[in-house]
């Protein structure tokens, strides 16, 4: 199997936060970039849109940095995968934040 290019999410988070939808820890995240101060965005996709793009884009000290949010038990698909790697490949900050703490990590991973 070929290693991830992209930050997978610890084993020790992945039972934190398995109530709720996505886009209540989306929007958790949210809060906590602007209180940093960090800019970003949440794509919201459509059929216009290339598939797999993370959930969360932001800049932090001059990097891209992607953030795509699963639930506790939520499954990165195949298309994801791909594109992620392919983000990683091009510099970009890239992983998956399955809690509060995984996207601080991950932001913060530059």
């Amino acid at each position: 199997m070929q290693k991830k290019l992209y930050l997978e999410p610890k084993e020790e988070y992945k039972d934190k936060w398995h109530k709720g939808l996505e886009k209540y820890l989306v929007k958790k995240i949210s809060v906590w970039l602007k209180k940093e101060g960090i800019w970003h965005f949440k794509v919201h996709g459509s059929p216009m849109q290339m598939a797999g793009i993370p959930d969360i884009i932001a800049v932090v000290y001059g990097k891209a940095v992607f953030i795509e949010v699963k639930t506790a038990t939520g499954v990165v698909s195949k298309i994801q995968d791909h594109v992620m790697t392919n983000i990683a490949r091009a510099g970009a900050v890239v992983g998956v934040a399955r809690c509060l703490e995984e996207a601080k990590e991950i932001t913060y991973y530059v």
